[in-house]
Parts: structure tokens; sequence; C-alpha cells
């Protein structure tokens, strides 16, 4: 997050918000485009038209008259450029936009703007895009997400090459989530299937992975395709792998070597291009060593890339970003506040916790958007004697705690500043900066 501010050189970049619910599909026509500037007032924009100006002008805050957006800007140079939406038309090959009718924006003073490092003088506005107005910055809510700038990610190079994945983390913190972003950035074209490997008995698991032919078994009334021809040029997920059985691992093995499988009860192999992520609950290493797990196989999961996903306690920006997706899917805007909270709070459930209270507080809300309450406060009670089992890092310091709890305090009395630090014996500007 960046804060307008000038060197002695000039003005730097200051930068505005966009509203995440645009980032699936791009703008269209009569959207409301949200822009919160990091200090100032936000404003709700409403595209009535085919064309809007954005110009970057002296005002106190970003706001709207007729067909010109006006942003706050810092520089000393007025820019200007305008959102286009462009019709779909075969002959237009050079602006043709794709089926969602995303925006073109296009510089109206002949000096190029930079989107995502590259200096333009037309681009398409997309999901992750940075634009540059003047020294004004545009930054899209979700594009850090977009340009993984995750600290327990590798490289997106890494992440959109063919190599198989290995995801390990505790139960509930969105190993199916972060398996599914990483089939829709590495570009295949075919489908992602998931499937839960603990699911399954023993004796059924076969026949889902590989298929089988008609007649392969009682009960084998016609051929069926597994998850491995359902995953053909896509993703297969292998949820949960630390349960697959040991006949099983072998014939995976004898898969990853060869890209080839036999269906049950076929005669022929079949190859086919498919990348497999798998996830597991427990460390496969301590399994190997318990003999829980075939040696050979392991070596062979993990010998791609492996991803460690971290718990959400302590994660801010990781619990922000699974509040935004949600607000997204479910069409709900979560408050500021609310937020804060569940930044503060250990979730020992992680994702999955956090997923179903908000779920219960959208069903118990009335409208569309969910603010912080009293009622919110149970949640920390429910995991108020959870000891984290992983190693000393997952432990927080003193520090964090000490500031958790000050949130805490702040958000019970609905941001009052005295009878926050009558209860929390600090001085005002002690807790504007555990809070801030």
């Amino acid at each position: 997050m960046i804060h307008p501010q000038t060197t002695a050189t000039g003005p730097i970049t200051s930068s505005y918000f966009v509203d995440e619910s645009l980032q699936q599909d791009g703008l269209r026509l009569f959207d409301q485009w949200q822009i919160s500037p990091i200090q100032g007032r936000k404003c709700n924009i409403k595209l009535t038209r085919s064309k809007h100006i954005i110009t970057a002008r002296e005002c106190l805050s970003p706001k709207i008259e007729r067909h010109e957006i006006y942003l706050p800007y810092i520089g000393q140079e007025q820019a200007r450029f305008q959102l286009v939406l462009q019709n779909i038309t075969s002959s237009n090959k050079s602006h043709e936009l794709d089926q969602h009718g995303r925006y073109l924006l296009s510089s109206l003073t002949g000096h190029p703007f930079k989107i995502n490092g590259t200096l333009s003088l037309q681009s398409f506005v997309r999901r992750g895009d940075i634009i540059d107005l003047g020294f004004n910055r545009i930054k899209y809510l979700r594009s850090e997400d977009r340009n993984w700038q995750w600290d327990f990610l590798p490289s997106s190079a890494l992440l959109a090459s063919d190599l198989n994945i290995l995801l390990e983390g505790e139960s509930g913190v969105g190993k199916s989530f972060w398996a599914g972003k990483i089939h829709h950035e590495s570009g295949r074209r075919g489908s992602f299937v998931h499937i839960n490997l603990s699911s399954f008995a023993e004796s059924l698991i076969e026949s889902e992975l590989f298929g089988h032919i008609k007649g392969a078994f009682t009960g084998a009334i016609r051929n069926k395709q597994g998850a491995l021809a359902s995953a053909e040029y896509g993703t297969l997920f292998l949820d949960e792998l630390d349960s697959l059985p040991h006949s099983i691992q072998t014939k995976l093995l004898l898969f990853l070597d060869s890209k080839q499988y036999r269906p049950v009860g076929g005669m022929q192999n079949r190859s086919i291009d498919v990348r497999i992520l798998f996830a597991s609950g427990q460390s496969l290493e301590e399994m190997v060593a318990r003999g829980e797990f075939r040696r050979d196989f392991f070596f062979r999961v993990s010998s791609g890339i492996k991803i460690k996903i971290p718990p959400l306690r302590g994660q801010s920006k990781l619990i922000a970003h699974h509040c935004a997706n949600f607000a997204t899917r479910e069409e709900v805007t979560l408050s500021k506040r609310l937020i804060e909270y569940y930044q503060s709070l250990p979730w020992p459930g992680n994702v999955r916790q956090l997923l179903g209270h908000l779920t219960k507080k959208k069903i118990t809300t009335k409208g569309p958007y969910l603010n912080y309450n009293h009622q919110d406060e149970n949640i920390c009670y429910q995991g108020a004697n959870y000891t984290p089992q992983e190693s000393n890092n997952s432990f927080r310091s003193i520090d964090e705690i000490k500031r958790n709890h000050a949130r805490l305090v702040f958000n019970h009395f609905e941001g009052n500043m005295r009878r926050s630090c009558k209860v929390l014996g600090i001085t005002k500007n002690t807790l504007r900066k555990m809070v801030a």
C-alpha cells in the first residue's frame, strides 16, 4: 500500500483501489465502479456511456461529471485517458475484445502510460493491471494476487509450468482453493478436476483414477472414463494424498514416470497430457519414516514444486484476501472494521472456519453489507484454548498479541478511543499506533 508523498525530485505515486467486482469479467456498461483513495472518500461511478474520459487534475476527491471521471493527482502534468466499450466485430481485429466486453484504455495526450511495467498507448483493462495516470496510480484490489506476490508461492514461471506440485498444510488452509488458482494461472485449456482420495473405498480408487472397461469387474456394465482422462490438457488435483493405498501409489508412480496409464480391465496403455497437483494434510516425509508411505513415490511426488501453505493465524494479508474473494463470490461488502477484527483472531479452523462464519453472517444479516457486531466476538472464544501444532515459527510474538488484543478491545467499543484506552491502560497515541 503506497501513501502519497513527495521527494526532492518531485511527487511519486498515490494508490487508488478499484472495486474488485469488475475483476472477474471486466468492465461492462452500467457497471458500478468504485474508486477508493488511500486518503479521502471513495467514489462510486456508474458507467452509463460507451466512452468515459479519465482525467487526473487538482481536486479533493474522485468524482464524475457526465462522461468524465476526475481523479486527484499530485503530479505536475494533467493526464487524460479514455475507457471505450468495444463491440465484438470480426473486422476489427486489432482492437477486438473478448466475449466479456472488456474496456479498452487509450491515451488522449499522445503520451504512453504504463501497464504491468510496459509502456503503451492502448491496452485492454484486465484483471490485475496497474495503470499510471501521470504520477497517480490506479491499482486494482487484486493486482497482488494476479502477480502472485505471496511469500509461500514460487515464481509465476514455475507455477505456469507443467511441473507437478505438492501442496502441504494444516486442515482447512485452503489447499483446493490454491490448487484452483494455480490451474487458472497456468493457462492450460483443459478442465480442473478435483478428486478427494479419502472419500473412496480402496477397491474403487483405481477405477476412479484410471477408468475401467465394460465387464472388467462385477457391476462394470459400461465403459467409464477416469479422472485422468477427464482432466486431459488440464489439471488433476488429488487431495488427501496421505490416504492413498500402497497398491495405487505404485500404479500412479508408473504413470508419473511414463505419462501412460491403462484402464482397469484394459489391454492397451493410453498416453495423456495432464498436470497433477497433490495435497496432503500430513507430512509425507514423516509418513515415509513410519513406513506408511512409499519412499520412491514420495520422492517422485516431491521432485517438482513443494508448497507449504501457511495457516491463517498471523496472516493479515491472507485473511483479507479470502474475505475479498468471499465478498466477490457472494456479492456482499465487508466493512474494514470487520476485516480488521478477523485479522486479530487465530482461526484454528483456518479458511474453512473463516468462510463458514462469513456464510453464517451473510445469512443472518439483512442486506449486502456485513459490519462488525458483538456477536462476532464468539469466534475468539471458539479457539481460545487452541495450541498451534506447527513449529515455533507459528507462535505469535508478544507485540503481535498486544496489537491484536488492542484491536479486539477497540472493535468491542466500536472505535471509542476514550473507553478503549481506559480498559487497556494506554494513551490515545499508543492505541492509534497499535490499531493502525
